[in-house]
């Protein structure tokens, strides 16, 4: 059983080295507004960096 779990996280494909980092959508949308446009994102919708 351990061998099985061990396996199937190593194997191809699968386990957690294949998890990719999820995307916040609203950045997704923005990042393809500013690559549509051409413009970047409007002074109130920018990233602040952390305080």
């Amino acid at each position: 059983m351990t061998v099985a779990f061990i396996r199937s996280m190593v194997m191809h494909g699968s386990g957690v080295k294949h998890v990719r980092k999820q995307v916040d959508f609203s950045e997704e949308v923005w990042s393809r507004y500013e690559q549509i446009t051409g413009q970047p994102r409007p002074e109130m919708f920018r990233k602040r960096p952390p305080e």
